[in-house]
């Protein structure tokens, strides 16, 4: 996996000059398509803008895993604690894991949970153990076996610059989208 590259993120946020713990980060067709599911999927108004950034991180900092299917933190711990995968980590960070996941998995069941927490408290979790990204082979919005990054420590991320998608692209995008199925 080459790191030193250039990332985006697909938004329709404007004005972004930070970014929340686990955002997501992949070529600049996943950034498109985010910027399409957004709008189409899940109801957010905006422009459609792609942010480029460097990230600065090696690769003995990232933790592999196969796509969650959603960049949701209750998503990615499920899939380190359940999915027959060797993650090649520690008992401890599996067991760290667990225990959050199940927290989680508590604190929804009693309408406590909200998204700022659940993605603090797992990228907290991830960076005690050295981690300061996850990868995964992006399966969602991408058909070309490209890798994704969900950052733990915003920290390592420098804004390049942002560029504006045309509306009719996001359109289209979403009209052969796999979550339009």
């Amino acid at each position: 996996m080459k790191l030193d590259k250039v990332w985006y993120h697909g938004t329709r946020t404007p004005d972004i000059n930070a970014f929340w713990p686990l955002s997501h980060f992949g070529d600049f067709n996943a950034a498109k398509m985010v910027c399409a599911n957004k709008k189409y999927k899940d109801g957010h108004d905006g422009n459609p803008l792609i942010i480029e950034v460097e990230i600065d991180l090696d690769k003995k900092d990232v933790l592999h895993t196969p796509d969650a299917g959603s960049p949701s933190p209750i998503a990615i711990a499920n899939q380190i604690v359940t999915a027959d995968v060797d993650y090649k980590i520690s008992a401890a960070v599996v067991a760290d894991i667990k225990s959050l996941h199940e927290q989680l998995i508590d604190l929804k069941k009693e309408n406590k949970s909200n998204r700022a927490y659940e993605r603090t408290a797992l990228s907290s979790t991830l960076i005690k153990h050295g981690f300061k990204a996850i990868s995964y082979k992006n399966e969602v919005e991408n058909d070309d076996d490209e890798i994704s990054l969900c950052i733990l420590d915003p920290s390592i991320i420098k804004i390049i610059k942002v560029i504006p998608m045309c509306e009719v692209e996001a359109k289209t995008l979403w009209d052969k989208s796999k979550r339009n199925m």
